[in-house]
């Protein structure tokens, strides 16, 4: 081991931990789309009559999804969806065998519950079916999708909805060199309700760390919080695609639903016409500047901006009509 230590050409060596997808479970049979027009709206809409609003639909930006994969034949992708990778340390094969990428997927780019609905989604699978991988699988897809972005030229971004519950070198400088060559990365804060700046890769400063809200403009109990967080999104009881069947959804909660939110607004963003693509630095100021401000609970040094997704350029608009869910006894996957 020392001797290795000591090779030049070795950056670090770490213990091969595992990572975790970073979701909470919730039985429903019904929900709402409540976080698609809490995004759309200043104010906190009367979610009966509430609207989604979207000029452009994140086209020609790719959203790779590094999680437990996709199920991509799901109908509400209509076909814009593609497996892309699966780690050396998954054995089981391409599928999602989860759910947790599907529900991912879903809310960043599916055409009924997904905020850019046109984006392109390409599932990188570094975790199995429990919902866990190797830090050497989760570094493994990121440089995939490095590989993928140099090569195509495509605006890009990875969500991250998975984590480490402690510094992990390697994993730090793979997302920070996937954002210094172009790609946007929307990580998940982690569903400790502890402080984000301990969790890997929240942590990663140049990523953009994201913590979940409810439906009351609270930041969620499980989730958690402080200065490595950079926005807030929807993360409780949220809709999306799920395994079992072409039409299946499910309610998940936890700041793994919030990225995925956060993915779909920077695919949103890098769609919109412009000259200049801009660089993940610049991004990350534009959803932060954009933000609502002052209308979420202060928690423990967090930032209170709450994303927001202008509807600029156009008039398209989504209409969505449902009536409001309550729910209790969350149950959470430890991080």
């Amino acid at each position: 081991m020392e001797s290795i230590k000591g090779d030049a050409h070795v950056a670090s060596v770490e213990l091969n931990c595992r990572c975790v997808a970073i979701s909470c479970w919730e039985e429903a049979t019904k929900s709402t789309l409540w976080g698609l027009s809490r995004i759309s709206s200043r104010l906190k809409p009367l979610y009966a009559d509430a609207t989604y609003k979207y000029a452009v639909a994140g086209e020609g930006v790719d959203v790779y999804i590094v999680d437990t994969g996709i199920f991509v034949q799901h109908e509400d992708f209509h076909g814009r969806a593609r497996h892309g990778y699966t780690a050396p340390g998954i054995t089981e094969g391409n599928k999602d065998l989860n759910g947790h990428g599907t529900h991912c997927a879903g809310i960043a780019a599916s055409s009924t519950y997904g905020v850019a609905k046109e984006a392109a989604l390409v599932a990188v699978k570094v975790m199995d079916a429990a919902g866990s991988g190797l830090v050497s699988d989760a570094v493994a897809g990121i440089e995939y999708v490095y590989k993928e972005h140099v090569k195509g030229k495509r605006k890009s971004v990875m969500n991250l909805s998975f984590g480490v519950s402690e510094p992990n070198l390697a994993l730090e400088r793979a997302v920070t060199a996937a954002v210094e060559s172009g790609i946007n990365a929307a990580v998940a804060a982690g569903n400790n309700a502890g402080d984000a700046c301990l969790v890997t890769p929240a942590r990663v400063q140049s990523a953009i760390t994201v913590t979940a809200s409810t439906i009351s403009d609270v930041i969620a109990d499980y989730a958690n919080y402080g200065p490595c967080v950079d926005i807030v999104a929807p993360g409780s009881d949220i809709l999306s695609t799920y395994i079992g069947s072409r039409d299946a959804t499910a309610v998940l909660s936890g700041t793994s639903m919030a990225a995925p939110h956060v993915a779909g607004w920077v695919a949103r963003y890098l769609s919109e016409p412009r000259d200049d693509i801009p660089i993940p630095r610049q991004v990350k100021a534009a959803l932060q500047s954009s933000s609502t401000k002052g209308v979420l609970y202060p928690v423990d040094g967090t930032l209170d901006l709450l994303v927001y997704a202008a509807c600029r350029g156009g008039t398209l608009q989504a209409q969505i009509g449902f009536r409001l869910l309550f729910t209790l006894g969350l149950i959470f996957v430890i991080l």
